[in-house]
């Protein structure tokens, strides 16, 4: 029973190193950590604090999400934008920075009626890209 529980213990701490997106409550059961929101319904200039975080922007009127001027060492750096309502929602990158497809310093925009929108961003210092995976319409810019 104790190399049971030995066990038990060890397959359990090597899962939760090898998958960081998992915490443990109380109980001992895991559980999905979601990354903390910042709810906005006017423009917003991203910066460091905002990596690994959601970025949910909830409006009828248009808006901009800029993103941070960014170098080596924010390699690997995440954003997450959600776009809910009616509203268009433009990124836009800094300096010589590409989104996607989009030229250097330009867009991505969604200007759909969707319900919802997400765009995750993580940044690529080797290409100085932004790689996207998203849902809904997102259009780059030239």
């Amino acid at each position: 029973m104790i190399i049971k529980k030995l066990m038990l213990s060890i397959l359990l701490g090597m899962a939760f190193l090898f998958a960081p997106q998992y915490g443990f409550c109380v109980s001992g059961n895991p559980v999905l950590q979601v990354d903390p929101v910042t709810i906005t319904d006017d423009n917003v200039t991203l910066t460091s604090s905002h990596f690994d975080k959601s970025v949910r922007m909830s409006s009828a009127a248009d808006h901009v999400a800029s993103l941070p001027s960014v170098g080596v060492s924010e390699d690997g750096a995440r954003i997450r934008i959600i776009k809910i309502g009616a509203g268009k929602v433009t990124i836009d990158a800094a300096d010589t920075d590409i989104i996607d497809d989009s030229g250097a310093g330009d867009t991505i925009y969604n200007d759909t009626a969707e319900t919802y929108a997400i765009c995750d961003l993580e940044y690529i210092h080797a290409i100085t890209t932004w790689v996207t995976v998203s849902t809904g319409t997102w259009t780059t810019t030239d």
